[in-house]
């Protein structure tokens, strides 16, 4: 017996991290939202951006694109969230996505709303976004135990007698 298809509502909630950029005269979050590796069509996307500030909705700026074999922008709004002084950039699509389609959101607000990272802290998170970690403490030890090593071991000359 061949049943007909049914409709499943996933939400899906996670963290995006490594996804900010700070330009000289504003700051940007660049998030694909859905990538082009999905394995089936999705009738309905939404992605909520939520900044801690108060701000003036007028000062965020929104790209929404679907990105595939005709890339084209999809549908969003600013929405100011009912209290507790956050604002919320909402991207809302009615469209479907298809398998081969992804969609990219960048949202753009005015510099000092994020802090950016210092670089020590820079580091650390490409160091941790590319799993390069190992390879980073991997090199430390091996700097300091070569320091070490060469503290504790004594040189050794070769002393020729005078002819």
């Amino acid at each position: 017996t061949i049943s007909k298809p049914t409709k499943v509502l996933y939400l899906i909630s996670y963290l995006v991290e490594g996804a900010l950029s700070f330009r000289s005269d504003h700051d940007e979050l660049n998030w694909r939202v859905i990538p082009n590796e999905s394995h089936a069509t999705i009738g309905h996307v939404s992605a909520t951006v939520s900044f801690l500030n108060d701000m003036d909705i007028r000062d965020i700026k929104v790209t929404c694109t679907i990105e595939g074999t005709a890339a084209h922008s999809c549908a969003h709004k600013l929405a100011r969230s009912q209290g507790g002084g956050r604002t919320d950039g909402i991207l809302v699509s009615n469209e479907s996505v298809r398998v081969d389609e992804s969609v990219f959101l960048s949202v753009s607000f005015p510099k000092g709303i994020v802090r950016q990272p210092t670089t020590l802290e820079g580091w650390f998170l490409f160091l941790k976004e590319k799993k390069m970690w190992v390879y980073g403490v991997s090199a430390v030890l091996l700097i300091v135990g070569l320091i070490v090593w060469r503290a504790i071991t004594p040189l050794k000359k070769e002393i020729t007698p005078p002819v």
